[in-house]
């Protein structure tokens, strides 16, 4: 029989990066002597877009799901490690607190993988955190997305470095699809995220008007959804009165299909966010497809897109950073050309899934010796 890993997470069919992650994860694992188990916490995908309004149901959901998780580690002996994802905020660390502890109890190897970082929670001590930081700091192993969050839980938070591992998200060769990049006489940049302030399209607004006098051949093309009503009504009047619609082009929500297609027809990516970012999966896309990355210094964005190497690293909160990078690409094409295209082997030597699946699994084999 294989050693099983159960993988403690949401529903795979619902939305967002960890989920795609582990859908990624799952389709490309495959080994021997380890076997993965998916176990769902949380929403389930018909829920999703009422979970922030569940309540008291919220408690009822947890109690269920914690009864199934003893069940399952009571009837399933060939459970060896058991793997929590959470991400760096109040609710989800003291959900998958209780079953690090539980499965500590049963004797498992505890694996937590911290996916969303929260910078304000990851600088706060308080007594709760402590208690139950002594249970994420006895797993075995402990995987976060960015060396600056390692240095944080090692040096603020007392976990041991030698069990900290720096890891990354993950994209499929298969899926990009390649096209020579700063082809046109049209310089042509795409966002892909959510269209929210905290992402930085206002950002993006504010540095198209500062560039609209000198007349540069650009266009910027916006795929997503609106964060919320307001804001798409508080966008559509600010272009208009900025009168810059030549340069801005909204596209509407990216399926799979039509996001890797965005890829190969635009030349930068761009994501000027101040949101706490773990490593955004469309910023590695984006590299594996080839693409020059403009981008704010968040989360591990910085760790993996060097200023003027691969990209440009711009301010946050503030335009004007942002409109001098444009500037500079669009006046600079002949150089950046060769940069966005070595971004292609680098992301296929450090981010492609096998790459990633196989450092994981190296985490799996340790602890299972």
């Amino acid at each position: 029989m294989k050693n099983k890993v159960l993988i403690i997470t949401k529903d795979p069919k619902s939305k967002g990066g960890v989920v795609n992650y582990y859908n990624n994860f799952f389709n490309s694992f495959s080994d021997d002597e380890i076997q993965l188990e998916w176990f769902v916490i949380g929403s389930r995908a018909k829920d999703y877009y009422e979970r922030h309004n569940r309540g008291f149901k919220y408690l009822l959901e947890l109690l269920r799901d914690i009864f199934a998780f003893i069940s399952k580690l009571v009837v399933d002996k060939e459970i060896k490690i058991v793997q929590v994802s959470p991400s760096f905020f109040t609710v989800p660390v003291i959900r998958d607190f209780i079953f690090l502890f539980i499965a500590q109890l049963f004797g498992k190897k505890t694996i937590t993988f911290i996916r969303g970082w929260n910078t304000k929670y990851s600088q706060q001590k308080n007594f709760w955190k402590t208690v139950m930081f002594r249970t994420y700091k006895k797993a075995d192993e402990t995987i976060v997305l960015a060396g600056k969050f390692k240095d944080q839980l090692v040096n603020f938070f007392g976990f041991d470095p030698n069990k900290v591992s720096v890891s990354r998200t993950m994209f499929n060769k298969e899926d990009i699809v390649l096209k020579e990049k700063f082809e046109n006489e049209t310089l042509k940049i795409v966002f892909l995220s959510r269209i929210s302030k905290e992402k930085g399209i206002f950002q993006i607004l504010e540095a198209i008007n500062l560039l609209k006098d000198q007349k540069l051949n650009y266009k910027i093309n916006v795929f997503g959804h609106f964060a919320n009503t307001e804001i798409e009504k508080e966008i559509k009047e600010l272009i208009s009165k900025h009168g810059i619609e030549q340069y801005i082009k909204f596209c509407g929500f990216a399926d799979k299909a039509t996001k890797f297609k965005a890829y190969a027809e635009n030349d930068i990516f761009i994501l000027p966010t101040a949101h706490d970012e773990g490593c955004p999966n469309s910023v590695i896309e984006a590299l594996g497809a080839g693409l020059y990355i403009m981008a704010t210094p968040v989360g591990a964005i910085d760790e993996i897109v060097k200023n003027k190497i691969n990209g440009d690293i711009i301010s946050i909160d503030t335009h004007k950073d942002l409109m001098d990078s444009i500037k500079y690409c669009v006046e600079n094409k002949v150089t950046l050309k060769p940069l966005a295209h070595n971004n292609i082997d680098y992301a296929n030597n450090n981010f492609e899934q096998n790459v990633i699946v196989s450092q994981i699994k190296g985490i799996y084999r340790k602890l299972l010796k």
